[in-house]
C-alpha cells in the first residue's frame, strides 16, 4: 500500500505512466503469490476508454442576464457523448434529487421536470442509513434519476459541508483533469444519459 500510494506513481490516473507501473507491480505480486492469470492467460485486460475534458474558455452557465465564469461560478467536466453539450430551459429545484421508495422519500413527487434543468444539492438526507445515504449521494444515481424524470440538464449545488470537506479549488482542479467512461461493445460510453444535454456544478458564489 505504501508503494501504490507513493507520489512516485503520480496519482495512478487511468492510462498514465503511474497507472501502468502500479498494474505491473500488482501483477508481479500476484505471480509471486502463485496466482494464475485470469484474463486469457494474462494478468492484464485491455479496456477501451473515452476521455473527456472541459474547455473552460468555451464553457458558460447563463441564468437570466447573468453569465457565470468557469472556475469562479461553476465547473464542469466535459461530455462523453458530444463535443458541444448544451441545455436550455427553465430551472426547477428538486432538493437532493433523490427518489428512495424504501425510505418513503421522493424529491420529484408532484414536480414536473420534463424538458427542464434540475438543480439539486449534493449528498442525501441525514435521516437515511449510512449505506443508503452513500448510494443515493452518488452523482451517477442522481443523473439517472433526473433523466428518468425527463430532465434535460443538471446543476449540482454545493452545501456548506462540501465547502468544509474539500475546497472549490480542488473541484476545478479535478474537473480540468477530465474523466473517463469505458466503452461498451457497440462503442457507446458506459453510464451515460443522452437526454441530459449538459451538467455543471455551481460554486457557493455561483449558487448565491
Amino acid at each position: 500500500m505504501r508503494f501504490l500510494a507513493s507520489d512516485l506513481l503520480e496519482g495512478r490516473g487511468t492510462g498514465t505512466r503511474g497507472h501502468v507501473i502500479a498494474a505491473e507491480y500488482v501483477a508481479t505480486q500476484y505471480e509471486a503469490f502463485g496466482l494464475e492469470p485470469g484474463a486469457n492467460g494474462s494478468y492484464f485486460q485491455s479496456v477501451p476508454f473515452r476521455k473527456t475534458s472541459p474547455i473552460p474558455g468555451q464553457s458558460a452557465v447563463t441564468i437570466g442576464s447573468m453569465s457565470l465564469v468557469w472556475g469562479v461560478g461553476f465547473a464542469n467536466g466535459g461530455d462523453p457523448l458530444r463535443e458541444d453539450a448544451r441545455a436550455d430551459g427553465p430551472v426547477v429545484y428538486v432538493g437532493y434529487g433523490i427518489s428512495a421508495p424504501s425510505q418513503h422519500y421522493d424529491d420529484y413527487a408532484r414536480v414536473d421536470v420534463k424538458g427542464k434543468i434540475v438543480a439539486y444539492f449534493s449528498g442525501a438526507p441525514e435521516s437515511f442509513p449510512n449505506d443508503l445515504r452513500a448510494h443515493y449521494s452518488a452523482s451517477l444515481v442522481k443523473l439517472e434519476n433526473a433523466a428518468s424524470h425527463g430532465a434535460i440538464g443538471v446543476l449540482t449545488l454545493r452545501t456548506q459541508l462540501d465547502e468544509k470537506r474539500f475546497a472549490w479549488e480542488r473541484v476545478t482542479r479535478q474537473n480540468k483533469l477530465g474523466s473517463m467512461n469505458w466503452l461498451e461493445r457497440d462503442g457507446t460510453p458506459h453510464a451515460t444519459f443522452p437526454q441530459i444535454g449538459a451538467t455543471a456544478t455551481l460554486s457557493r458564489a455561483g449558487f448565491r
